[in-house]
């Protein structure tokens, strides 16, 4: 193990002196006389020469001990330099380079106030020699590497600004060297100073146009100004060979850092062409891809480090993960498989990945105990939150509330940073098991420790109107307007309120207000989504695919909307074809939604398909167990295919989940429900005659 600290990563290494002559390193030789040599100057000559002699073999001997120290570690080697240095010193004095050499070792040795004070003194008694200076701002930046961030003088103890005027002073010595530029352009970011360090990238760019450390400093600095697109403009007025994987690489990973994956998966595409060999590259632009939700492309490139790397368990990993989100399961357990052989057994994100998965083929036994497996790992908070969390959510999902509330109760057990987290999973697991005064409870007291939260006052008015409190919902949401453009999810919040409560009229003009109001494209498609909902529900059905499909025109490949349209055209059963078009579009986006799975079905079912309308329709149920919609969609495929016991059991629920809603908008529903029921009851009752 070495006994080194790192030498500095971007200021290049000094030369070794051995192969270098003396007389350029250690010895300023003294200008010869024209006089002839005297029986005095000729002692003193020799002299001269025996201490260059001796302080070339000490520096010589004390290069091979740092040598071997570096190599092999060892406190002796590094002792055995030091001696042999300041015996080199000792001979010759003066020498700045010996000075600098022996400061450079103490420093990479930890002696960090040794070091200090010899290159100071060294600066000091040689201000125009470039090496001291050189091997001092090096030092400077080692102590700079320790301190927290951000560095400032007074977390670096004055460092900063020592390091800056010594590099200041080096410029002067030497203005033409591009490296001191760019270093000093380094130290102005790492302060907090933009402009300076983009000014200092600039200029060494202007003396070097093809230093491939200022042109990824220069990208690193105008992202961190939020100058993304400048960054890539000039990448692209650089010279060819200045187009290297690693000015790529940096903007690249400035994209993803602000979440712009398509354009980082541009990028890292770029590093790609440039260096293809390289595989964390395309590691890289795989993932961005992934993120981008380019999902195909993803694949494309995962399957390919797959097949290069084929003992690379995160490359499977990431497949596996890929797959699943894709709906490719059967594919995802293999890979994922592969990955629990190749990487660690104590790896928990594979492991929690396979939980997941066993979750998506519904085998729900197996994912808890997957879930179970990791808790018990006792891993940091932020992670077991996060375990907690979504065993909670499937213990929700196979209708154990009990558990699924003691779970949420263990994640507010974490700690006061996650009790919030773990109220709003409660309310989640009352909403979903719809018990609605419990989750408006929980809201409450989520809304004690946040009173300011906007999402938790919208949610307690959606509780409101869900317990029946329509005008105390309406209030509640008022109360939060201030007028103007910023009000428009709140206008789309008050017409889902007055839909609930079949407030037509009032729902059609709230959210005709949030389409007015929305700034963004999204923000009027989401207006137009629900214009088009309200439509629907009042069985105006070519107004609501009219809706739908303006708000396909601002955001086309939106998955909600995509779902809408579907089964607004299946309600009508009309166009099935293109409706399942349409809804296997968005379950491309989301492969377990419940209502995508819930639409496809129903599709089915309109086309006769009773077997698939099943499949679909009971793994819609697995996702929504309490949705009477689903239960009685399931039903009615069920009774289409002869299955009666199972048609009258999905019904039951569905009455047993409207019961106690207090919308009275569900009274006719469970009317409806009701007749089926009874008349399958009559049918189960003959058959048994």
């Amino acid at each position: 193990m070495s006994v080194f600290l790192p030498r500095v990563p971007w200021v290049a290494a000094l030369a070794l002196a051995v192969s270098l002559p003396l007389g350029a390193q250690i010895v300023g030789q003294q200008q010869n006389t024209a006089a002839a040599p005297t029986a005095t100057s000729a002692a003193a000559s020799d002299a001269a020469s025996a201490a260059r002699l001796k302080s070339s073999t000490e520096f010589v001997l004390g290069k091979w001990d740092e040598l071997q120290a570096e190599a092999h570690g060892g406190q002796n080697y590094a002792e055995g330099a030091l001696l042999h240095f300041r015996a080199a010193i000792a001979a010759n004095p003066s020498s700045a380079y010996l000075a600098s050499q022996l400061a450079d070792l103490l420093s990479r040795l930890g002696r960090a106030p040794q070091a200090l004070e010899l290159a100071k003194k060294t600066v000091q008694q040689h201000p125009q020699s470039i090496i001291a200076h050189k091997t001092l701002g090096e030092i400077y930046l080692r102590e700079l590497g320790r301190a927290p961030q951000p560095i400032t003088d007074a977390s670096s103890g004055g460092a900063m600004s020592a390091a800056i005027a010594n590099y200041q002073d080096l410029l002067r010595l030497d203005p033409h060297d591009a490296t001191y530029i760019v270093v000093l352009g380094k130290l102005y970011g790492a302060e907090g100073n933009a402009a300076a360090a983009e000014q200092q990238f600039r200029a060494a760019l202007a003396i070097a146009p093809t230093n491939m450390d200022a042109v990824a400093s220069l990208v690193q600095s105008l992202a961190s100004q939020n100058r993304l697109d400048e960054a890539q403009k000039e990448i692209d007025a650089l010279p060819l060979v200045a187009r290297g994987a690693q000015v790529y690489i940096t903007l690249g990973d400035a994209y993803a850092n602000r979440h712009r994956y398509a354009d980082a998966a541009k990028a890292y595409q770029q590093a790609v062409a440039a260096d293809p060999q390289d595989a964390d590259l395309q590691k890289a632009l795989a993932s961005a891809l992934m993120e981008a939700g380019e999902y195909p492309a993803a694949l494309k490139a995962y399957t390919q480090l797959r097949q290069e790397a084929p003992e690379d368990g995160r490359a499977a990993l990431r497949l596996g993960q890929l797959q699943m989100q894709m709906g490719q399961l059967d594919a995802a357990r293999v890979s994922l498989d592969a990955a629990a052989k190749l990487l660690p057994s104590s790896d928990l994100e594979v492991a929690y990945a396979k939980a997941l998965l066993d979750q998506s083929q519904h085998h729900d036994q197996a994912a808890v105990a997957g879930l179970q497996a990791l808790i018990k790992r006792k891993t940091q908070p932020a992670t077991q939150s996060i375990f907690l969390a979504q065993l909670a959510r499937l213990e929700m999902q196979l209708g154990q509330n009990a558990p699924a509330l003691a779970h949420a109760q263990q994640l507010a057990g974490l700690g006061s940073a996650y009790r919030d987290q773990a109220l709003r999973l409660e309310i989640e697991i009352y909403a979903g098991q719809r018990e609605f005064t419990p989750a408006l409870t929980a809201t409450e007291s989520a809304l004690k420790l946040q009173p300011d939260s906007r999402s938790l006052q919208l949610t307690r008015a959606n509780l409101l109107a869900a317990t029946g409190q329509t005008a105390a919902a309406q209030a509640a949401v008022r109360k939060l307007m201030h007028g103007g453009s910023q009000d428009w999810d709140l206008y789309l919040a008050l017409g889902g309120i007055e839909m609930q409560a079949r407030q037509w009229p009032q729902a059609l003009r709230d959210s005709q207000q949030a389409g007015k109001l929305a700034a963004s494209p999204a923000g009027r498609a989401r207006a137009e989504r629900q214009i088009g909902l309200i439509q629907a529900k009042q069985t105006h059905y070519a107004a609501a695919e009219h809706s739908y499909r303006q708000s396909l025109s601002l955001e086309p490949e939106n998955a909600d909307t995509l779902n809408a349209l579907a089964y607004v055209l299946a309600q009508q059963g009309v166009r099935l074809p293109e409706a399942l078009r349409y809804v296997q579009q968005a379950l491309a986006q989301d492969a377990h939604n419940g209502a995508y799975l819930d639409s496809l079905g129903w599709i089915y079912y309109k086309m006769k398909r009773l077997p698939d309308a099943i499949t679909n329709l009971e793994q819609a149920v697995h996702f929504d167990r309490h949705d009477p919609a689903i239960l009685d969609h399931l039903a009615q495929a069920y009774e289409g295919d002869g299955k009666l016991q199972q048609a009258a059991s999905s019904w039951t629920q569905a009455l047993a989940d409207l019961d106690g809603d207090p919308d009275a908008a569900n009274a006719t529903q469970r009317k409806d429900i009701q007749k089926k029921l009874d008349a399958v009851k009559v049918r189960l009752a003959q058959e048994q005659r």
